[in-house]
């Protein structure tokens, strides 16, 4: 299982992630949407 809470990454004193918290279970598919440049990536790179 992939769990990440209250996760937090600013750059330059800007947040660019702020208290995103969720859940993957093993053998799910979990789709992680958003508009483009709303920091999916960032999300997952400091999990």
């Amino acid at each position: 299982m992939l769990e990440l809470r209250s996760v937090y990454k600013q750059f330059s004193g800007i947040p660019a992630v702020e208290d995103v918290s969720f859940s993957a279970r093993a053998g799910e598919v979990t789709g992680y949407l958003d508009p483009n440049r709303s920091s999916k990536s960032t999300t997952m790179k400091s999990a």
